[in-house]
């Protein structure tokens, strides 16, 4: 009997890169794009397994935003392209099976217009926190 292993791809990696990134071994959760899965479930499964690994299918480049939001998108999307070749050349089945979106705005609670999401941004609009 084959067993098969679903893994929660977004929510595995980023897991994974919290403890690498708390345990100094790299500085960034972006920067975690290869990680030995196969190893690491060979190690608790003692017969042959298939792992699918259930991923977003594609980060949209926010051109239209600029500033911090392109440069997080850019970098989501390079990552999640470079994670996709790692698991493929690691015979690992990707599937596409979700939607993984830069969160880009805020609705202000005091004009109710849309703004940018940054760290502690007022709204343009009126000005308020």
């Amino acid at each position: 009997m084959k067993t098969i292993a679903y893994i929660d791809g977004q929510n595995f990696l980023y897991k994974v890169a919290e403890i690498l990134v708390e345990g100094g071994f790299v500085a960034d959760k972006q920067d975690v794009v290869s990680i030995d899965i196969r190893y690491l479930l060979g190690q608790v499964i003692d017969e042959e397994f298939e792992v699918r690994f259930y991923g977003v299918k594609k980060i949209r480049r926010r051109y239209d935003v600029g500033g911090e939001i392109l440069d997080k998108s850019i970098r989501f999307s390079d990552n999640l392209r470079r994670i996709r070749n790692y698991l493929r050349s690691s015979n690992i089945e990707y599937v596409e099976a979700g939607q993984l979106k830069v969160r880009d705005s805020d609705r202000c609670k005091k004009c109710g217009k849309l703004f940018l999401c940054r760290d502690e941004v007022c709204c343009t609009h009126c000005g308020a926190l």
